[in-house]
């Protein structure tokens, strides 16, 4: 999860090949922090972890999984557009735990049975309770955008569908009260680069194929709202969810999922020159330098609300209505991929006549993240062996 709060060390001059990114994950633009917004699809307001800290397998795991060819498909639940969740299992027998998939960060970690400041409502792993676990015992922390934990590395059978791997995980014994506020979900699961893991863990996903349990290292999102089942799939492309052919771009420094942004044009105007952004699955919004934000927002009309955070812009009583007037954004990534964000992908929800737009800026940063907001029209597919990025209009579930 990669937060606005803490970025500006990771900044990367335009244009140059981004180095020494720091290994400091954050959770969600958007996963803790709350603002009151009544949002879209939903009744009335509701708290909606925003820009403040901008920054996801059943028993074994029973019908959240579908086969595919030596990969396995997980069922994500959304939670109000703002952060997705499923079940992993580690230990033998196996412990199942509610998973937030992360792919602005490299490590797995879940609450330890001796945590005393986890979240009453999370599992948590009893190393005893498993045959299969082994002591590691080195220290592990981690600090996010809007939060922290700590504790230690131990190693386990990790296993998702027919898939499974030992693996070295952290278990958490400290957690930072925003941390404990994310609803249904026990840990996250890094799905980023081995040179971004604390300790120099191997990620998951690295480890599943190191073992030859996927014979094809990539792992693909679909997302979507809370009216239907989203899902990642690891070790496959399901072509079952997008419509038409995947564009990609290629991966210009492998710790994050990072690509060259190319533009970013609102109707004919272009508000960006090539830099560089991050999809992150951990982020709800999007999120930019504000020298670049700034002249966007204000070409479409939009005011900062110092606050929430957020930009807004003055609509009719019905945003429903309303959200018909705002343009189109057109993001082109590696000269090849060209997404375009519709009103109702990147509008997030009202407040009076106020319309908050689920973009925002960082001052200092020196590069874009592209959350769930880009995710979710898109079927997003992270092809570790070729090092790229890929996106195809997601399928319709009606």
């Amino acid at each position: 999860m990669l937060a606005v709060i803490g970025l500006a060390a990771l900044a990367a001059p335009a244009l140059e090949q981004p180095s020494a990114l720091q290994s400091i994950a954050e959770p969600k633009a958007s996963r803790h922090g709350h603002l009151s917004v009544g949002l879209r699809r939903h009744r009335s307001a509701s708290a909606h972890p925003l820009a403040r800290s901008m920054s996801k397998w059943g028993p074994r795991l029973g019908l959240e999984f579908t086969a595919l060819n030596n990969s396995a498909s997980i069922e994500l639940t959304d939670v109000e557009d703002a952060y997705y969740y499923g079940s992993i299992s580690i230990g033998t027998p196996a412990q199942s735990f509610s998973i937030d998939f992360d792919t602005g960060s490299a490590n797995l970690w879940i609450p330890s049975a001796s945590c005393t400041n986890c979240a009453k409502t999370a599992s948590t792993y009893t190393s005893a309770a498993s045959s299969t676990y082994a002591p590691d015992g080195s220290a592990f922390s981690i600090v996010y955008g809007s939060g922290a934990c700590s504790g230690f590395f131990s190693q386990d059978l990790f296993a998702v569908g027919d898939l499974s791997t030992t693996i070295t995980f952290a278990e958490v014994t400290m957690e930072s009260s925003d941390l404990t506020t994310l609803v249904g979900v026990d840990g996250i699961l890094g799905l980023a680069f081995p040179s971004l893991a604390i300790n120099s863990v191997t990620p998951v996903v690295h480890q599943l194929v190191a073992d030859g349990q996927i014979s094809s290292a990539v792992f693909a999102f679909y997302l979507q709202d809370y009216t239907s089942t989203g899902e990642l799939t690891i070790g496959a492309i399901d072509s079952t969810k997008y419509t038409g052919d995947l564009a990609y771009a290629p991966v210009t420094n492998a710790s994050y999922w990072m690509v060259e942004m190319t533009s970013v044009r609102v109707s004919n105007t272009a508000y960006v020159s090539p830099t560089y952004a991050i999809i992150d699955s951990g982020t709800s919004l999007v999120v930019g330098p504000s020298k670049e934000v700034e002249p966007l927002m204000a070409g479409m009309g939009a005011t900062y609300d110092p606050i929430n955070e957020l930009y807004y812009v003055v609509g009719a009583t019905s945003s429903v209505d309303a959200r018909s007037s705002l343009p189109d954004i057109t993001i082109v990534l590696g000269n090849s991929a060209t997404l375009t964000i519709t009103a109702a992908d990147y509008y997030i929800g009202s407040v009076g006549n106020k319309m908050y737009l689920g973009i925002t800026s960082m001052a200092g940063l020196s590069f874009w993240i592209l959350g769930d907001i880009v995710m979710r029209p898109y079927y997003t597919v992270f092809d570790i062996d070729n090092l790229r990025v890929g996106f195809a209009p997601a399928a319709s579930t009606s």
